[in-house]
């Protein structure tokens, strides 16, 4: 199930569950935040792949660009993991909201939830998934990928080129890989 269609269900169910305007009004708010964030890192992947068989050594552009193909990669590289790391603070304020932690927003981060998430709803299906979450590699590496390329260095990338020359005379037509 896409996540869309997870935060649709979820606004579905603040608008018959949760009594309170002000608070199903924040709760959507939120949501629309979390869809926001998953969209831009979606865009940012988007853009990643568009440089997929580009490089500087053999591009040509007749746009005046501030960046090289390169720097335009690490640039949504980062792009990417701010934006991802963002949509479990952005979830991790939705669960605060939610069960009435009382966290400051300032103050909530997704890692910052496990003491008040272990002893305020402990068994939930909520903490289940969360600590699933918190365990899983996926979740490992975005911590350290996102950590990386904000405070230290961009993230590893490798570009491999491969050249083809021929005799010259010869037409190349095929347009299948040699």
């Amino acid at each position: 199930m896409s996540i869309f269609r997870e935060i649709g269900n979820l606004e579905t169910r603040i608008e018959s569950e949760v009594a309170q305007q002000s608070r199903r009004r924040k709760l959507k708010l939120y949501l629309a935040g979390l869809e926001s964030k998953v969209r831009q890192a979606d865009y940012a992947i988007f853009l990643i792949e568009k440089y997929e068989d580009r490089y500087d050594s053999i591009s040509s552009t007749t746009e005046d660009e501030t960046l090289n193909i390169k720097e335009q990669v690490e640039f949504y590289c980062d792009t990417f993991w701010i934006f991802l790391y963002s949509t479990l603070d952005v979830l991790a304020q939705i669960i605060n909201h939610a069960y009435r932690f009382n966290i400051d927003e300032k103050d909530v981060s997704f890692k910052g939830l496990k003491t008040r998430i272990d002893n305020t709803i402990s068994g939930s299906d909520v903490e289940i998934e969360y600590n699933r979450i918190r365990r899983s590699n996926a979740f490992i590496n975005a911590v350290k990928y996102r950590n990386c390329s904000i405070h230290r260095r961009p993230i590893f990338i490798q570009e491999e080129i491969t050249q083809i020359t021929h005799t010259r005379g010869y037409t190349i037509t095929s347009t299948h890989p040699l």
